[in-house]
Order: structure tokens, then sequence, then C-alpha cells
């Protein structure tokens, strides 16, 4: 069916990159559900992938393709080897080293996604969640200099933390500072990717009434109310 669909993208539009990426994925899948990638299946799914990636040079994913497919071959080769496996998951990773602003089931689930990305963790906790799990599945840990919530919620120690891990990006998870426009802005500021929505977008739609002006604006239909 994907392929199917693909074609016929092709063939309305023969410039439209994601046409090209549902044919190369199918190819891909193709290979592995057969048990083993082919020569054939990889070459297929490189020459769509490469077209696209032609068209939309600047796009990221595009550019991870080739490893992608360096990756697929890797696992489905006779001599699996797990280390150059996790090399390429890293090459893959978007970040080096993330820090998880964040405690709990959250970040044991970013921990974890994390690590099966290649990407190392650093985690933080405070000092009544020092056996807490987050902190053993993180590459590494950091205790913060309070207790409890409150201790999530000091923006300027977790950037230094960040910092002085080598860290080139901070997971919010949810809670706490994860809908903090300023904690975001400074995380921008100080070198560090906020792995969320941008400061204007989280300040736009921290605030209800302007949230509620641009869907208007937008011609989303609204529930009568006050303005």
């Amino acid at each position: 069916v994907g392929h199917y669909l693909g074609e016929a993208a092709l063939r309305e539009s023969p410039n439209l990159p994601y046409a090209q990426v549902i044919l190369g994925r199918v190819a891909l899948l193709q290979g592995l559900r057969e048990g083993l990638g082919t020569d054939q299946d990889f070459d297929t799914a490189r020459r769509y992938f490469e077209a696209a990636r032609a068209q939309r040079p600047n796009r990221v994913d595009f550019l991870r393709w080739p490893l992608l497919l360096r990756l697929e071959r890797l696992r489905l080769a006779p001599t699996w080897n797990e280390s150059a496996y996790r090399g390429l998951m890293r090459d893959l990773s978007m970040f080096k080293n993330t820090l998880i602003a964040n405690r709990g089931e959250v970040a044991v689930r970013i921990a974890r996604a994390l690590h099966d990305l290649g990407c190392a963790s650093v985690a933080v906790f405070a000092q009544d969640d020092a056996g807490a799990l987050h902190t053993r599945l993180a590459d590494a840990s950091v205790a913060l200099d309070a207790t409890g919530p409150a201790a999530y919620l000091d923006g300027a120690a977790l950037i230094a933390i960040a910092r002085a891990q080598g860290c080139d990006a901070v997971h919010p998870g949810y809670g706490f500072l994860s809908e903090n426009a300023a904690f975001a802005r400074a995380c921008t500021d100080a070198g560090l990717v906020f792995i969320g929505p941008t400061p204007e977008q989280l300040a736009l739609f921290g605030d209800k009434a302007r949230a509620r002006g641009l869907a208007a604006d937008c011609g989303v239909p609204l529930m009568p109310g006050l303005n």
C-alpha cells in the first residue's frame, strides 16, 4: 500500500520529497520483512532518500538517512556487533548529552529513550530523591542543593549543571519548568537546546487571552465567552 501511494504521489508531483521518503522506507522494510536486506533493497532506499535530500538539503532527518541505511545493514549483518550498533546510534542522535530536568516516571522514560537513541543522559535529584530509579538509569547523576519539588524549579542551577556536565540539550519532561518560557529562553541563551516548544510559543499559549485571540485570528471556532 505504501509503495502504491508513493508511486501515485510521484506521478502527481514528481518533486515531492515525502513521496520519495515513502518509497525509500517501503524498500527498506521489504528487505527487513524478508529477513535480510538485499543490496537491491538498500540501493533502492538510498536512491529515494538521496533524491529527497537533494531537494531539501537543510532537513536534519534527510541528512541522517545514509546513517540509517548503514544502521540497518549492521543490524542485519551475520556478525552482529553491539558496540558498533551503539556507535552508529550515537551518530544518528541529534544530541550527544542531555540533561533530564525532572524526576520520577517521566525522567525514567526519558533516560531509557535517550539510551535507545545512543545519547548520553544526566539526571538531577533532590536530596530526598537520591535513591530514585532515574538516578540509576542515567549515565550520570548530580545532586541538587534542595529538597522536594522546589529543587526542580531552580532553572539557574539546572542550566549550570547542564553546562558543567557538557550537555548540549535539556529535556524538561512535563510539569515543573516544562512550560516556563523564561527557562526555555535561558537555556537558549546558555547555548543549550530546550527540547520542547520555543520560548515564544510558551509565552503565547501560556496567556489564555492571547491564545484565544490567535485562535480567532486563525478562524478556529470558539465557544462564546468574554474577550
